[in-house]
């Protein structure tokens, strides 16, 4: 992955700035899994996938991610930018962009849910759960004769589940963007990097 970051930044490439560093952004997830899966180890005998409140602040950053590569993708190339005589964008202004906003919100809602929520049970939820049912709900489903049964424990927490979905989703619409650069820049080989993102989403779909 430094070896891609290498040579995704190379200046032939034209990469913009935002989109270079939202490909970087993924180590600070990958970073943060780990001793995020070594808590869940080691303070509840359990699997990072198993401790929500845990589970969701690690997976928000991989959203962060993904959302930091649509918002730089989105946004022209350094050749483009001097074609149109447009200045360079600057990280610090492209984050000021409404995905920029947004990736910076999922980073302080894993914040708030660490010092603020201040969780401390393996099954205490990210973000506090907005947005879950009550257990009375699913239960009052049964006259319905759904097949709705109760909730294991170990059930993803609706803000957790948001932040997986979204990441997948986000993930696709960086790789249609990859594809269509190949066609502004004239590079065919950003063709490639899509296809080589297939088996990333793939694995996301699995997890």
């Amino acid at each position: 992955w430094l070896g891609f970051l290498y040579l995704l930044s190379r200046k032939e490439n034209g990469v913009n700035a935002l989109t270079n560093f939202g490909f970087q952004f993924l180590l600070v997830f990958v970073f943060a899994s780990i001793p995020a899966s070594l808590i869940a180890m080691s303070q509840y005998d359990l699997s990072l996938s198993d401790v929500d409140w845990l589970h969701g602040s690690a997976e928000g950053l991989l959203t962060v991610t993904n959302l930091l590569i649509v918002a730089g993708l989105r946004l022209p190339t350094e050749k483009e930018q001097a074609q149109i005589g447009q200045e360079e964008s600057t990280l610090l202004s492209a984050i000021r962009r409404p995905l920029g906003v947004f990736s910076l919100a999922i980073v302080l809602a894993s914040v708030m849910t660490l010092f603020a929520q201040n969780p401390t049970q393996a099954h205490d939820p990210y973000l506090w759960g907005v947005g879950n049912l009550d257990s009375s709900v699913s239960s009052s489903l049964n006259f319905l004769h759904l097949g709705v049964n109760p909730e294991p424990v170990n059930a993803l927490s609706l803000p957790t589940w948001m932040v997986h979905w979204s990441s997948l989703i986000e993930w696709l619409v960086a790789m249609r963007l990859i594809w269509g650069l190949s066609k502004r820049t004239g590079i065919e080989e950003w063709k490639g990097l899509t296809w080589a993102m297939v088996p990333l989403h793939t694995s996301g779909l699995c997890a």
